[in-house]
């Protein structure tokens, strides 16, 4: 009897220690699991734009999807070793804006503007400005933004005559600013604020 009693009590606790290696092998896999999942998921922090790209999946019409946008503030998981990520920047950014131009009467002009912008929030712009800007040094969106500026200023300029050129004009600038917004639209870019700081009209 005495010997069936230890048998017993050897069997059970041989399973009571099979069941807690079993509860280990269990917590540790938990473990690796939410540790993964902390590191695979990121925060899209303020003023940013996280832009995933890599195994993406398709769209509705059977075309591969190149990338993808997330704003502020959303939670977005990102597979290891098939997708990847960088940020665009959001903020505001102002640049000075200095050139001549001519009238359609070929009468020469100095324009300085002030132009604040930012990279649109906005789709499908956003989309145009992780195909476009991504990756791109501020200093390089600044100049393409300026070029892009400063031509369309010059084919404003170039299609009215000098005596409808002066500072209260709103018509110009609304013109102005409408013929740049489409422009700019193509790389993601989004006009804030064009102010006029200088004009100089050759007499």
């Amino acid at each position: 009897m005495n010997q069936s009693m230890m048998k017993f009590s050897a069997l059970m606790a041989a399973e009571g220690s099979w069941f807690s290696y079993q509860l280990l092998i269990l917590f540790g896999v938990f473990v690796v699991i939410a540790m993964a999942t902390v590191w695979m998921v990121r925060r899209v922090p303020k003023n940013k734009v996280l832009v995933k790209y890599g195994n993406l999946g398709k769209k509705p019409d059977g075309t591969y999807r190149s990338h993808a946008c997330y704003l502020e503030g959303s939670f977005v998981f990102v597979k290891p070793l098939i997708q990847a990520y960088q940020f665009l920047d959001v903020t505001i950014h102002t640049i000075a804006i200095d050139l001549n131009a001519f009238s359609q009467d070929e009468v020469a002009v100095h324009l300085g503007y002030s132009l604040r912008y930012r990279i649109s929030k906005v789709q499908p712009h956003v989309s145009s400005a992780a195909e476009r800007l991504l990756g791109v040094s501020q200093k390089n969106i600044d100049d393409l933004v300026k070029d892009i500026a400063c031509g369309q200023i010059r084919v404003v300029f170039s299609q009215i005559e000098r005596s409808i050129i002066t500072p209260l004009n709103q018509e110009v600038q609304k013109k102005l600013v409408t013929q740049m917004q489409m422009e700019l639209d193509k790389i993601g870019i989004e006009i804030i604020a064009l102010r006029l700081e200088n004009l100089q009209i050759e007499s």
